[in-house]
């Protein structure tokens, strides 16, 4: 369904015109109202079509993704021997991946207000955000060694990841 090219605005002269333009909005409204209830209700029953299968399907991958997982785990010492953390299938990869660093309390005696003082004393307020102040995490990570974190309070932690990512064959260039 095209729309209509729209059509230069005519001038209301009078209460009548007025009153003809507004009930003619409301006929607009109402219509666009029902419009957007039959789509809604169209993609809904679409929606409903496709739902079993799609759960389906993806309790499917899960099931798969754990026993690739479980693979990779009970052989992680072959696969990894040589310092990889990968392994290159022929429709794949699976592997374990590093998280970004990111910044954690020593131990539970430390507290980020206690960190956030301490540094301050050292620094001053380098490593201070404001509103709230607060420690600023990315700018300690890039200029303070690893090494030096502990006596702050601080650690730096990095969370493994496993992935299971399929190669999809690249499409023809036009």
């Amino acid at each position: 369904m095209k729309a209509k090219a729209q059509q230069p605005i005519k001038e209301l002269t009078s209460i009548a015109d007025c009153e003809d333009a507004m009930r003619r909005l409301l006929l607009d409204i109402v219509k666009l109202e029902s419009l957007e209830a039959s789509r809604d209700r169209d993609v809904a029953l679409a929606m409903a079509l496709y739902q079993p299968g799609i759960e389906l399907v993806t309790t499917h991958q899960e099931q798969l993704e754990m026993q690739l997982l479980q693979y990779y785990l009970t052989h992680s010492a072959e696969i990894e021997k040589d310092g990889k953390k990968s392994l290159q299938l022929t429709n794949g990869v699976i592997g374990i991946r590093l998280s970004p660093a990111s910044l954690k309390l020593l131990n539970k005696k430390w507290k980020w207000e206690i960190v956030l003082a301490k540094l301050r004393l050292v620094f001053g307020v380098k490593f201070e955000r404001t509103a709230p102040p607060e420690a600023d995490k990315d700018l300690i990570k890039k200029e303070i060694p690893a090494d030096q974190l502990k006596d702050f309070g601080l650690k730096l932690s990095q969370d493994e990841t496993f992935y299971a990512e399929p190669l999809r064959p690249r499409k023809p260039e036009p």
